[in-house]
């Protein structure tokens, strides 16, 4: 049908983008010290040298460079936080040692906590990226997942889960059930009406 050009549902991607990043904005500011100690550590080689003798005292592998985000991409973002995750012990040592912020205990718990639930909307990113195959019969049963989690209190396992699960129902209930289905649809107790 159409070489299969009007079964790609492009826009969907960009929703959950847009999704994430509203629920990103919670911790927007333990990343934003990440990415500086990152960006510091990684703009001179030998700060990277430093960085890894750290990481080969707590027997982490040494790295070539650092992987830093692109900030209106929060699956970059992502990459970035689960990493600095796995080094937490030599970035924080790292800043101590020369005399930068670090993300202090409750940012990190913060990136720890998020970072399981944002893998789940990686994967569904990518599968809903391809650009080799239809992806329309995707959308609805991907839409009807992601409504569940965020109604599911099982996954809102801290305050931070719970915030970010409120902001990005938030952002769903806006983008996806109004702007995109475009139909009156009952969700949390009220009606949204047609466009």
């Amino acid at each position: 049908m159409l070489e299969g050009a009007y079964l790609h549902v492009r826009c969907c991607a960009q929703t959950l983008n847009i999704m994430v990043q509203d629920g990103m904005k919670i911790i927007h500011e333990g990343i934003k010290k990440i990415r500086e100690l990152l960006n510091h550590i990684d703009s001179s080689p030998s700060r990277i040298q430093a960085f890894n003798q750290i990481a080969m005292v707590n027997g982490l592998p040494t790295k070539r460079g650092i992987a830093l985000d692109i900030p209106n991409s929060w699956n970059s973002t992502f990459k970035m936080v689960r990493e600095a995750l796995t080094y937490k012990v030599v970035l924080n040592s790292y800043a101590n040692q020369n005399a930068k912020i670090s993300p202090n205990e409750q940012d990190w718990i913060k990136a720890q906590s998020i970072c399981g639930f944002h893998k789940t909307f990686e994967e569904a990113t990518k599968v809903i990226s391809s650009d080799r195959k239809p992806t329309s019969y995707m959308f609805f049963p991907l839409i009807l997942s992601i409504k569940d989690a965020l109604d599911n209190p099982a996954w809102q396992t801290s305050m931070v889960l719970e915030e970010l699960g409120a902001a990005m129902k938030i952002k769903f209930e806006k983008i996806i059930l109004v702007n995109l289905l475009g139909t009156s649809i009952p969700f949390g107790g009220q009606d949204y009406a047609l466009l």
